[in-house]
């Protein structure tokens, strides 16, 4: 058995070839930093822009949270007032041998206790929430 072994001649690149594929490999570069530029130049204004807007918010927050603070207290006093009618009717019914819940307007204040409650927790956990921010 014969064994072919082929001898490839090495191919000399001329010095234009190598400076044009050099010049080419720069180009694209180029281009592709130019092209960089524009997209940090966007996220750039993007992004002062959040900041402007976080910088001009963030007192505004922190106020809110001190006015939802006293909503939830102010709140508190109602309920108590509300949850104290409440027994006070049901007092007034028991003494008389009735059902609280036949008294005009129980059943509504009974429910409204129920929906200020649930939404003075939300404003509290708004306030916890906006509070965590800081």
């Amino acid at each position: 058995m014969q064994k072919i072994v082929s001898i490839e001649k090495p191919t000399e690149l001329s010095a234009e070839k190598v400076e044009l594929a050099i010049a080419d490999d720069i180009q694209r570069v180029t281009n592709a930093l130019n092209s960089q530029i524009s997209i940090d130049d966007r996220v750039i204004k993007e992004s002062v822009k959040f900041y402007s807007d976080l910088v001009n918010k963030i007192p505004k927050a922190k106020e809110r949270i001190k006015t939802n603070r006293s909503v939830v207290k102010a709140t508190d006093s109602k309920i108590n007032i509300a949850e104290n009618t409440l027994k006070e009717a049901k007092r007034a019914a028991d003494d008389l041998g009735v059902n609280p819940k036949s008294i005009d307007g129980y059943n509504e204040l009974e429910q409204l206790i129920d929906e200020v409650q649930k939404s003075q927790k939300n404003v509290d956990e708004i306030s916890d929430r906006l509070q965590r921010l800081f």
